[in-house]
């Protein structure tokens, strides 16, 4: 009898500590050139980490519908990393390392790797394509002195290219699949911190700004 007493009293104690899950959900869209107002960016990936000390590296993931809505549910309550990588926007790789900067106590915590050396990393990335546009720019202004600055400009290129394939052999296995080396871009992502709350739900939205095409 006592035995039982005290089994159900165990069981009513965990039961009561039992959180009941949260949920997150938001819209991510983007403006295209002169388009007026927001267009949904339809098939964008959300993926979720969890940053609980001790907790199991739960992921959680979600696509975009054509409204670019998401919901996740079912969520164990807590600090969670929201990744939103866009399906219909492009990024160069100097935006895609600003995103890794500033967040990167979080993705050490979760990917270890050396997050922190990125952000000298990543304002040398971008004086060197900034450098490789003021003199493709300068090429293309006057064709007298093209030949001086298409030479600057394969001189920067070829610079940009070997720091951002150096960049890539730094970085933690997950964060390589948001940073393309050979190219130079990638899909455009966001990063934030979000807190999960027993039976509430998370609003988020993501503005992935302007594209332009040519098309």
């Amino acid at each position: 009898m006592k035995k039982l007493v005290l089994l159900f009293a165990a069981t009513a104690f965990f039961t009561a500590c039992k959180k009941d899950p949260g949920s997150t959900s938001g819209n991510v869209y983007y403006k295209y050139n002169d388009y007026v107002g927001n267009k949904p960016d339809a098939g964008a990936e959300i993926k979720l980490y969890n940053l609980n000390k001790g907790a199991e590296p739960a992921t959680y993931e979600a696509t975009t519908d054509v409204q670019g809505n998401y919901k996740i549910e079912n969520i164990v309550p807590g600090d969670y990393l929201l990744f939103t990588v866009s399906k219909a926007t492009t990024a160069s790789n100097a935006e895609i390392l600003d995103q890794f900067v500033a967040n990167s106590k979080d993705l050490k915590e979760l990917f270890g790797g050396d997050i922190e050396s990125l952000s000298k990393d990543a304002d040398e990335l971008k004086s060197l394509e900034e450098n490789k546009a003021q003199a493709y720019a300068k090429a293309m202004s006057d064709f007298t002195v093209g030949d001086k600055y298409i030479n600057e400009y394969g001189k920067y290129l070829k610079e940009s290219t070997a720091k951002q394939d150096a960049i890539g052999k730094k970085l933690p296995a997950k964060l390589k699949l948001f940073y393309s080396a050979a190219v130079g871009y990638d899909q455009k992502i966001e990063i934030k911190r979000i807190n999960v709350e027993e039976a509430k739900n998370v609003q988020t939205n993501t503005d992935f700004g302007i594209t332009y095409s040519s098309k």
